[in-house]
C-alpha cells in the first residue's frame, strides 16, 4: 500500500470515529457505514481495527438489563408449598417482556458484525 493509499485510509478512518462519536444518531450511522466499507475495501489489519472500534462501541453503548437480585422475602424458601409456586409463575408471565429492539446504532453495528463473519 502506498503512503498516499495509507493516508486516504486513515483519513477515512479517523472521520468515521468522528462520525461515530457523534450525538446524532443519523451520523452514528453514517460513521458505521463507513467503518464497514473501510473494513471492506481496507488490507486486513484495517479489518481487525474496524471491528474493534465497533466491538468497543457496542460495549460501551449498548442498553443492558438491571441486574436484580431478589429480596429475601422473594426467594423461593425449601419449604415453600407448590400452591406458593404457582402464584409466583403467574405473577411472572404478567411482567412485560424484557427484551427491546436495540438502538439503531448497536443494530447497524450487530448486522455489520454479522455480515462480516459471514465472509
Amino acid at each position: 500500500m502506498t503512503d498516499e493509499n495509507t493516508q486516504n485510509f486513515l483519513n477515512r478512518f479517523t472521520q468515521a470515529v468522528e462520525q461515530l462519536r457523534s450525538k446524532k444518531p443519523e451520523t452514528q450511522l453514517r460513521g458505521i457505514n463507513a467503518l464497514e466499507q473501510i473494513a471492506n475495501d481496507a488490507p486486513d489489519w484495517y479489518y481487525t481495527t474496524v471491528m474493534e472500534v465497533l466491538t468497543t462501541y457496542v460495549r460501551e453503548n449498548a442498553p443492558r438489563l438491571p441486574e436484580e437480585s431478589p429480596s429475601p422475602e422473594e426467594s423461593p424458601s425449601p419449604t415453600s408449598a407448590s400452591s406458593e409456586d404457582n402464584e409466583g409463575t403467574a405473577e411472572h408471565e404478567k411482567q412485560e417482556p424484557l427484551e427491546k429492539p436495540p438502538p439503531a446504532d448497536i443494530q447497524a453495528i450487530m448486522t455489520v458484525a454479522t455480515i462480516s463473519l459471514a465472509y
